[in-house]
């Protein structure tokens, strides 16, 4: 399996990520209204933490990799753009957790509730996911949070 956790750039006055496993995305830094962070159980063989952000005019999550290249350069950078700006809290974290770093009035919020997914509403699906709880859980925008 390849496996490419990415690079991430701020260019001029937007926010690029480019990764071969986990897509392509850009965000002008004037339409991010959230910043945080996000971790799961996929480690050690998948990336597990993730930096999120979320534009003004959409619940849309844009997800880069903690681990891509020239993270930490980005961040000082972004750091200076939105005052106030956290550093990364959940870095010892290998379950399900999230956090608010921007806005500074929401910061240390929990960003997403996680939500087992479900393998459907048929009785028989119901009773599999009692004998056998689903592994892959569904992270979810709070509604505080949410446009």
């Amino acid at each position: 399996m390849s496996h490419d956790s990415g690079k991430l750039s701020l260019v001029g006055d937007a926010i690029i990520y480019s990764s071969s496993t986990y897509g392509e995305w850009s965000l002008a830094v004037d339409d991010v209204r959230l910043i945080g962070e996000y971790t799961n159980q996929s480690g050690p063989y998948a990336d597990d933490y993730f930096l999120v952000f979320v534009p003004q005019e959409s619940d849309t999550c844009y997800l880069a990799s903690f681990y891509c290249e020239d993270r930490d350069e980005v961040w000082a950078r972004l750091a200076k753009r939105f005052v106030g700006l956290r550093s990364f809290g959940l870095v010892n974290s290998a379950d399900f957790k999230s956090s608010v770093l921007w806005p500074v009035e929401s910061a240390s919020r929990q960003l997403f509730d996680f939500k087992p997914m479900r393998r459907g509403d048929r009785l028989q699906d119901r009773i599999l996911d009692r004998l056998f709880p689903p592994f892959l859980v569904d992270a979810v925008l709070r509604d505080e949070f949410r446009k």
